[in-house]
């Protein structure tokens, strides 16, 4: 099985191109997940529509994805405890696991 990345933050969020966040980059980590995955006869699960209003710019408790700065998570654009819950059950979903 292989994931792709989550919604880091909303498309009107002036980035750095070369962030995570940018779509280009978001677009290009995925085709090469989605790639690998076919290649590897596994399944590839899609992360953007489920964590789409979960981005690292919504409120604790709201976001899967923690701040660079003023975080609650200790490693910053990464999923926090609701992410990785909210991952998880997508990939149920997508896996047809109870």
């Amino acid at each position: 099985m292989h994931a792709g990345t989550d919604s880091h933050a909303p498309p009107s969020t002036a980035w750095p191109s070369t962030c995570p966040a940018d779509p280009e980059v978001r677009t290009h980590l995925n085709g090469a997940a989605r790639r690998a995955a076919s290649e590897t006869g596994t399944t590839f699960v899609d992360m953007a529509a489920a964590s789409d209003a979960h981005d690292a710019c919504r409120p604790a408790g709201e976001r899967w994805i923690e701040p660079v700065l003023f975080g609650t998570g200790f490693v910053p654009v990464h999923p926090n405890a609701a992410g990785e819950a909210g991952m998880a059950a997508r990939t149920a979903e997508v896996l047809n696991l109870p």
